[in-house]
């Protein structure tokens, strides 16, 4: 027979562990689900960024792009840096989770050219989608846009890449 506080201890520990597969599971849907937004909420296109798109790896089952984006003269304390694609016949604009990357190489590169020494160490990003989150059906292209709202900033930037995704 299994005394009071027994039972009370396993009921704690299985709220636990429930409760750590929930927090998994929205961690998990923020970083690769795709979720639509609203570009008018944003400054489109304002020239205040700068930023490359290292890689775009359009693979079978997934698309992997690896970059950086910072505003211009501005130390970057707090990351907030997605990537968006609008697709190019509906207009709709899906933002995708990053994890950032930490990108000393800009924070160097800028020294050489400007007086004033920014930090810039934690700019990069890399975003994975699946292509079956890809809310299209047939071939469909896409412009991928940087969201960046770090440090309070609303900012979605065009890049002028695109991307196609073909039917699975």
């Amino acid at each position: 027979m299994i005394n009071r506080n027994t039972k009370i201890g396993i009921f704690v520990l299985l709220f636990f562990i429930l409760f750590g597969i929930l927090f998994s599971f929205i961690i998990y849907a923020d970083y690769y689900f795709m979720k639509n937004i609203d570009p008018d909420y944003y400054e489109i296109n304002s020239n205040k960024l700068n930023f490359v798109i290292d890689s775009i790896d359009n693979k079978s089952k997934t698309i992997d792009i690896v970059g950086w984006a910072v505003k211009k003269e501005q130390d970057l304390k707090t990351v907030e840096t997605y990537i968006v694609l609008k697709n190019i016949k509906t207009e709709l604009y899906y933002k995708i989770g990053t994890i950032k990357r930490g990108r000393k190489d800009v924070t160097e590169h800028f020294k050489k050219y400007f007086s004033n020494i920014y930090n810039y160490d934690n700019c990069g990003f890399f975003a994975k989608v699946s292509k079956t989150h890809l809310r299209s059906k047939g071939r469909e292209k896409y412009e991928i846009y940087i969201l960046y709202l770090s440090d309070g900033n609303k900012i979605l930037q065009g890049t002028s890449k695109f991307i196609e995704k073909e039917n699975l």
